[in-house]
């Protein structure tokens, strides 16, 4: 077993690339993606369905994850 949170936080950047903190944000997103590609949902309760409580934080993050904001996204797929 892991003897502690860090020790844990360490291995895990070391095999996967990535600290624990961004692949759950990268989840998150991921899950962002499919609600915006699949459902008609408000802004505010898909991010919280994704585990963001606050709408203007998920925004920022889907931005930066995405390179467009959520709305641009959901826009961008329903002209496909």
């Amino acid at each position: 077993g892991f003897s502690s949170p860090q020790y844990f936080c360490r291995v895990f950047k070391k095999e996967t690339g990535m600290t624990v903190t961004d692949y759950i944000l990268s989840r998150r997103i991921s899950h962002a993606r499919h609600l915006l590609e699949s459902t008609r949902l408000q802004i505010q309760p898909r991010s919280q369905l994704c585990g963001f409580e606050d709408v203007l934080y998920f925004s920022k993050v889907f931005k930066k994850s995405a390179g467009q904001t959520p709305k641009q996204y959901r826009q961008t797929v329903i002209e496909k």
